[in-house]
């Protein structure tokens, strides 16, 4: 996690140079825009291999356009929306092409995506340095953006104070989401385009196994014949991250069932404290059951409940886990029909009865990975 962190931070000033060039080309079209980071880089989550990701905000102002893209800019400013805008006249489509006349992109890699709930521009920089120069020798310094604009439906701003919430509630979430990250960058199945899962996605797997995880040890330690009550068990703040790891691995990648199971962190509204302010907020999660009985699983697994049988195996052969089958958390919702054919369910703790991850068509590829990573894990080398 250490080098992960070190190298993020020697990518951080060509991160910064391609962040200042985006905002740059958005005020030369709109001289009021402001482009925001958000995502990992805000929130102090990301890997070497992360995009950044950069939302750019328009003045809101009253404007009697018809065109809702004209009044989302304003008058003043929404003049610039057609020119170079192309057929469809959009702001990506507008800002997109600006950014292909510019000469620090890599111009075959300049990609607009509208057919999403929030429309995103994707480019990769050449290598940048520091001082914003191009760079001839360092490859390492090129940058991946990810671009969209401020629109109702977009949460990226609100979800980092979320996940800084997250990481000060669960120290150890940080140091998970390091390692787990790369192995599923080393895997490709990072990538939301492509059926991966996002790092918002992990941060909330993540959460909710460390909360299950707590529940099980408070639970250990009431109950008198536990061996940690005796005194075994560890002490209080001394987490062994080794063990939360192989737990994470063995719990998403052997015995949680997606078909079946669906995850949210359900978190608690914050409450008013004597003196005007807000008490921290604090998580509790939840299962959640879901019906996709008619959905065929393409492993063949065989899989029913909230966890997979453990005298299951996976295709190949190789058995799953020969610990303890989960039991059921106590707070148990049911899912919406509307979402059954989603192929992973996290609630966006955001935005009630929201999936995040309703197009990680890869979660069964993730799910083996995290297994086979067990297994390395489970034999002296983790290979990520």
């Amino acid at each position: 996690a250490r080098r992960v962190e070190a190298e993020t931070e020697r990518r951080l000033g060509a991160r910064m140079v391609a962040v200042s060039k985006v905002q740059a080309a958005a005020t030369s079209l709109w001289p009021r825009a402001v482009c925001k980071v958000f995502g990992s880089i805000a929130t102090g989550l990301s890997v070497p291999s992360s995009d950044v990701d950069v939302v750019v905000c328009l003045p809101k102002v009253m404007s009697t356009e018809a065109a809702p893209a004209l009044a989302r800019a304003g008058v003043m400013e929404g003049r610039h929306l057609m020119k170079g805008g192309g057929a469809s006249g959009t702001l990506q489509a507008t800002l997109a092409h600006v950014l292909s006349l510019a000469e620090w992109i890599q111009s075959d890699s300049l990609k607009t995506i509208e057919n999403t709930a929030v429309p995103v521009i994707t480019l990769t920089t050449k290598p940048l340095s520091a001082t914003g120069a191009l760079s001839a020798t360092d490859k390492g310094s090129s940058v991946r953006l990810d671009v969209t604009f401020e629109v109702d439906n977009h949460r990226g701003v609100a979800a980092v104070s979320l996940v800084r919430q997250l990481v000060a509630a669960f120290p150890e979430l940080k140091a998970l989401f390091f390692v787990v990250k790369s192995l599923l960058t080393s895997k490709g199945l990072d990538n939301p385009y492509t059926g991966g899962l996002t790092s918002f996605g992990l941060v909330l797997l993540l959460t909710r196994y460390l909360q299950h995880h707590n529940e099980e040890k408070r639970r250990s330690d009431a109950d008198p014949a536990s061996p940690s009550s005796a005194g075994g068990g560890v002490a209080a703040g001394d987490v062994n991250l080794g063990e939360q790891l192989a737990g994470f691995l063995d719990f998403f990648g052997n015995r949680f069932d997606p078909r079946s199971t669906g995850i949210s962190i359900e978190p608690e509204p914050a409450l008013p404290t004597p003196r005007g302010g807000l008490k921290s907020r604090t998580f509790a999660g939840r299962f959640l059951p879901r019906d996709q009985s008619s959905v065929s699983e393409p492993f063949g697994a065989g899989r029913s409940g909230l966890v997979r049988n453990q005298s299951q195996t996976h295709a190949g052969g190789r058995r799953t886990s020969e610990e303890a089958t989960m039991p059921l958390p106590h707070k148990i919702d049911t899912l919406e029909r509307r979402f059954h054919l989603d192929p992973l369910y996290i609630e966006n703790p955001l935005v009630p009865n929201h999936n995040v991850t309703r197009n990680c068509f890869r979660i069964y590829r993730i799910q083996r990975a995290f297994s086979d990573a067990l297994v390395n894990l489970r034999n002296g080398v983790l290979a990520i």
